[in-house]
């Protein structure tokens, strides 16, 4: 009988698919370099690198896209994977990208730096406005217009929103994006917003489109860059809109006049080199290059540009150790300066018009003082002590008009509030001292607001109601830091400094918290802007735009 063998059945090995080393470091380097930037974000900005987060964006993208390519070639080349690994997978990656691209586009914020990423499909019927129609909703004047600091009166009131503010939980977000750094507010018109922002060695006043999802319609560049270790960088001012012309001010005093539908240059001129400031750079402590004024503005001039009637006006200053200007007028649509007002140092607060005992006057809170102007010549009409030191206990806040001849002027460092009367005896003035309490209204860095009787303010962060009248304190509750609020009707839009938005009813009765929502990431110092349909916040690193609920 023959021997048979047994044969074992040959076993099948399976190859082991080894991952390449070098495409896996890549991609834990790419994730790792976005999450760094993300979350260092503010500190990287503000170093010797003068770091742009747009440009991350550009970097992640291109990094996404290098990387799935190589993914894709290596699965289907070299993988030796089965048809899962090697077809399926690959395929799957190329529609899912492709995908992507479809359904996604890049929103710019200026040459080809990125701001986000956003659906193709949002908000269409907006996407298709002409040109033309741009143009004309750019340069029209409605009475809906947030047009400066601070409102239309630049009063801290807003009262022609298209439907009353009842609550905050159902505003809709429309958009939430990446924006230079700096502290400047927003003006707004017919569903476009303005401001000035730092992008790298650049101070830029930028158009955004709102229906559009904040796309950059224009963005004019200045080659200037202020920059401080508390202040931090960027301008400070927010945009004056005035016909088809929009007025801004730089924190180092570069003053423009562009046209508003595109941005283009009508006039500038450099306060700094009017008043013979020299600019000085140095380092920090921390080695990061420094840019200031050779004057007491050493954080940056905050002012916002003024217009009255064919004017423009803005606070002047002058070099450390020599007399000052406290207010230049130009003409608004050529720049020719046209008087020059004052001798005393300048503050961080903006002028602005007031109607008191029956006379119009400019007034302004100075470094040390607080002055009433003749608007055709700039003469000074009064003026009343209002102690200060722009590089130290500063003049930030704007004065209030209470009634028809009585203006309230406050601050932060325990200085508190006064309220003071103007009265005319034919072309003198008369300045008399109501209350004065250092307890109330230490508005750091932000204003108050007067409202039937009633001042509110956010006092060294809490929001307080004070008696116009006594100037005691009515009630003081919330904590919302040195953020931003403004009156809209007859409710209290307040924006905290660490990002949540609350809506609180502006009344002596009691503290009365509405609704509350939460907005972006960074420090929210910037005045907020609230108009026609529209609630755009920002920080030193994002801006968000918010629809009111019209009940349609």
């Amino acid at each position: 009988m023959e021997n048979q063998e047994d044969v074992e059945p040959q076993k099948v090995r399976r190859k082991r698919i080894r991952m390449p080393r070098v495409l896996i470091g890549v991609t834990l380097l790419l994730l790792l370099f976005y999450g760094v930037a993300t979350i260092f974000r503010s500190a990287l900005s503000d170093s010797v690198f003068q770091f742009d987060f747009a440009l991350v964006h550009i970097i992640w993208g291109i990094g996404v896209v290098a990387l799935s390519l190589a993914w894709v070639v290596w699965l289907v080349f070299s993988s030796r994977g089965g048809l899962f690994l090697s077809r399926v997978l690959p395929a799957m990656i190329v529609i899912l990208a492709v995908g992507a691209l479809v359904l996604y586009r890049p929103v710019f914020t200026g040459g080809m730096k990125i701001s986000r990423w956003e659906p193709r499909f949002w908000n269409a019927t907006t996407l298709t406005a002409s040109a033309d129609q741009r143009i004309e909703a750019l340069a029209q004047a409605t009475e809906k217009d947030f047009s400066q600091f601070l409102g239309a009166e630049r009063n801290g009131q807003v009262n022609n929103l298209v439907a009353p503010l009842t609550t905050l939980d159902n505003i809709v977000p429309l958009f939430r994006q990446d924006i230079g750094k700096g502290w400047s507010g927003f003006a707004g018109r017919n569903g476009y917003a303005f401001t000035m922002e730092q992008r790298g060695n650049f101070e830029c006043v930028s158009c955004y489109d709102l229906g559009d999802g904040g796309t950059l319609v224009w963005s004019h560049e200045t080659p200037r860059r202020h920059d401080d270790p508390l202040g931090q960088a960027g301008p400070r001012a927010t945009p004056t809109l005035d016909g088809n012309r929009i007025y801004a001010a730089g924190a180092n005093g570069m003053l423009v006049c562009l046209d508003i539908t595109s941005g283009d240059v009508l006039w500038e001129v450099d306060l700094a080199d009017l008043l013979g400031i020299s600019l000085a750079e140095s380092e920090d402590s921390q080695g990061n290059r420094v840019q200031n004024e050779q004057s007491k503005m050493i954080w940056g001039r905050a002012a916002s540009p003024l217009i009255v009637d064919d004017l423009l006006v803005i606070p002047g200053g002058g070099p450390l150790g020599e007399e000052q200007v406290s207010l230049l007028a130009f003409d608004k649509l050529t720049g020719q300066e046209k008087w020059r007002a004052g001798d005393v140092g300048t503050s961080y607060s903006s002028p602005v018009k007031f109607r008191i005992a029956g006379k119009d006057q400019i007034v302004v809170v100075n470094e040390a003082s607080v002055t009433g102007h003749n608007p055709l010549t700039g003469d000074v009409l009064w003026s009343h002590p209002w102690p200060g030191n722009s590089d130290a206990d500063a003049n930030t806040s704007q004065p209030v008009l209470v009634g028809e001849n009585q203006v309230l002027v406050s601050k932060g460092y325990g200085a508190g509030a006064e309220l003071i009367e103007i009265n005319a005896d034919g072309d003198d003035f008369r300045v008399e001292t109501l209350w004065k309490n250092p307890r109330v209204l230490k508005t750091k860095l932000t204003n108050a607001v007067f409202h039937q009787g009633y001042l509110y303010a956010l006092s060294d962060g809490i929001l307080e109601c004070v008696d116009a009248e006594t100037g005691k304190r009515v009630w003081k509750k919330g904590r919302y830091g040195h953020g931003q609020f403004l009156l809209v009707g007859d409710k209290l839009v307040v924006h905290s400094e660490d990002g949540s938005l609350h809506l609180i009813k502006a009344t002596p009765d009691a503290y009365q918290e509405l609704s509350e929502v939460d907005t972006i990431a960074g420090v929210c110092w910037n005045p907020i802007c609230v108009f026609d349909k529209y609630i755009l916040v920002r920080s030193d690193i994002e801006m968000a735009c918010f629809q009111v609920d019209t009940g349609q």
